[in-house]
């Protein structure tokens, strides 16, 4: 999946992966149905995850 570059970035750090690209993924790859559900809920939920990390990521101090 190629979602990532969908998100927006800012100062404060990164948005999560809009519904729309998830939506337009699964179009071009005959995701509907059920299947499509779980999709939404699958990336949904690993994007969470991703953007906590990058949120602390952003906090922690340089590595030297």
């Amino acid at each position: 999946m190629d979602l990532a570059h969908d998100r927006q970035v800012f100062m404060g750090g990164v948005s999560s992966i809009p519904f729309l690209a998830i939506d337009a993924w699964a179009r071009r790859h005959s995701v509907g149905g059920d299947g499509f559900t779980r999709l939404v809920r699958l990336v949904r939920a690993m994007d969470r995850v991703w953007v906590e990390d990058a949120a602390i990521r952003a906090k922690a101090p340089p590595a030297n």
